[in-house]
């Protein structure tokens, strides 16, 4: 599936349907705005980031819903059993790699 990016928007979006292993499609969908993109499973949001301002972007994060234990909240960025707080990756192309 590859998405129409807002004509003004910094943030790309393309999603590959031949990369999502899901055996209901129709399940995954993703939203983009002027200032902000949002990719659902279902009815539950796994990612949404937004502009805030040039170079600034919020993110947040919940793959919980598609079997990882991957998510952030107000404390950190949990993946597994580990917890990453006030770390930053400036041009990483792989921060982590599971499997």
């Amino acid at each position: 599936m590859n998405t129409p990016d807002h004509p003004r928007s910094p943030i790309k979006v393309s999603v590959d349907r031949n990369e999502v292993n899901t055996s209901s499609p129709g399940q995954l969908s993703v939203v983009v705005s002027e200032s902000s993109v949002a990719v659902f499973w279902k009815s539950n949001p796994l990612v949404i980031a937004t502009r805030l301002q040039d170079g600034l972007i919020s993110l947040k994060l919940d793959l919980r819903p598609v079997g990882f234990n991957i998510y952030d909240d107000a404390a950190a960025l949990h993946i597994g059993s580990n917890q990453f707080t006030n770390n930053a990756f400036i041009n990483a192309q792989v921060a982590f790699q599971l499997g």
